[in-house]
């Protein structure tokens, strides 16, 4: 963003037009961790998921077009409703906050929706503790039932914590490696570049040789 564009906003401030122009300003990060609320104003301020519904609305229509945050959730749970009852024959698992749920599409293919990465745990301490819970589950459930090969469907994840998704997909790799790096805004430039990697967690699994991320 060229902020520069911007430079004289302050001076048109006032009181009563003081959260438009916020709003005006934080849409511009098109940034699903970005948001402002002011619960006593009845003011949220939510940029990334207005620019969510203008990407999923370019593949829906009719009914299933997306205006606010209800027709979202509507649409989610089409969704997730459709591939419990249609392709895992209505028998599948969850945890406890329902946002993990996998089961088998056949004898050698499972499945494994993941809704989101936070609020596995009861706080933030213990988030990833209650992550690996769950995956302990769904895995041990994949090696007994035999199959050779997992779908990750993560479509319409609505985000998290880092960690959180590092700790999945550590997961289903079988060697150490280089996912990406970070760095963070630090004045007129930038920290140094942080490295991230992942590394086996949980055993050795065939699923590191035939996982579909969709």
């Amino acid at each position: 963003m060229n902020w520069s564009e911007f430079e004289n906003v302050r001076d048109q401030v006032t009181e009563d037009n003081f959260y438009d122009i916020v709003e005006e300003l934080v849409l511009q990060l098109k940034d699903g961790h970005v948001s402002v609320k002011d619960e006593n104003k009845g003011v949220e301020i939510e940029p990334g998921f207005s620019n969510l519904v203008e990407r999923l609305n370019e593949h829906l229509e009719g009914p299933y077009r997306i205006e606010n945050t209800d027709d979202y959730w509507d649409v989610l749970d089409g969704k997730m409703n459709v591939i419990a009852e249609t392709y895992l024959k209505g028998e599948f698992s969850q945890n406890a906050k329902e946002n993990m749920f996998w089961g088998l599409v056949t004898d050698q293919i499972g499945y494994v929706a993941i809704l989101e990465m936070e609020d596995f745990g009861t706080s933030l301490e213990n988030e990833r503790i209650a992550l690996n819970e769950v995956l302990d589950e769904m895995m041990n459930d994949f090696e007994k039932s035999g199959v050779s090969k997992l779908i990750i469907d993560v479509r319409a994840n609505g985000g998290g914590h880092d960690k959180i998704s590092l700790d999945i997909a550590s997961r289903f790799v079988n060697k150490k490696i280089v996912v990406g790096t970070k760095k963070a805004k630090l004045g007129e430039g930038f920290t140094e570049p942080q490295t991230i990697s992942i590394s086996p967690k949980g055993g050795v699994s065939v699923y590191r040789r035939h996982c579909s991320f969709d």
